[in-house]
């Protein structure tokens, strides 16, 4: 999970306001300055270490940028702690108190969120990763090309837009009326309930749903 100085200087370029997305963008692009030379695509050993080191490393870069994004000082890696805890701790560790701890339900849930998330079938981002990839292009480059298409909000982005829909709202007896709205106009969308390929409930959401519930216990 440890990250190249060189890198951790890149992200000091970004607006203090950039989007997070548009740096992962740019970082991880940058990690393919650091694996060429040495780096065989066509050896199917390569490309799996390659493929070991970017997840590895995921979680310390988006951490990072949302740090960087928040104007807040960047939180190192640990090895005592686990993958998605690691994750945790570097985005929101208070670097003022010592006896910070999260809270290890916090933990349990993004574990289940990220095994979840895993499965996403063969969706625009898939498909720019594979498209960039066909040219043998450098596996990191090519998951930059992936996450460009994952920030738009008809993907990946949808979960931002759903966030400032539901801070539109603003409360729940709002909804009815909202709802009414998303019917009579166009220009209102639904967003965050699925995508439009399900046909019935998305089984990924009954699972998330009870572990909401149990987090609010």
């Amino acid at each position: 999970m440890y990250i190249h100085q060189k890198i951790l200087d890149f992200y000091r370029g970004f607006q203090f306001d950039a989007h997070p997305m548009s740096i992962m963008v740019s970082v991880v692009a940058g990690l393919s300055s650091f694996l060429h030379n040495t780096l065989d695509i066509k050896d199917p050993i390569q490309r799996e270490l390659s493929a070991i080191k970017l997840i590895a490393k995921m979680p310390a870069l988006a951490a990072i940028a949302f740090r960087t994004h928040a104007g807040l000082p960047i939180v190192q890696p640990q090895k005592n702690l686990g993958y998605v805890e690691n994750f945790l701790n570097m985005m929101f560790q208070d670097p003022m108190d010592s006896e910070f701890k999260l809270p290890q339900i916090m933990v349990q849930v993004m574990e289940k969120i990220f095994i979840l998330h895993a499965e996403c079938d063969q969706g625009p981002s898939t498909t720019a990763v594979r498209i960039a990839g066909s040219s043998l292009a450098n596996p990191f480059a090519a998951i930059s090309a992936g996450i460009a298409s994952l920030w738009g909000p008809q993907h990946g982005g949808a979960t931002e837009v759903c966030l400032k829909m539901f801070h539109d709202i603003g409360s729940v007896e709002n909804i009815p009326a909202f709802l009414e709205k998303c019917k009579s106009d166009k220009g209102t969308l639904l967003y965050g309930f699925g995508h439009r390929v399900l046909k019935e409930y998305d089984p990924r959401a009954k699972i998330l749903k009870n572990l909401l519930l149990d987090f609010r216990k």
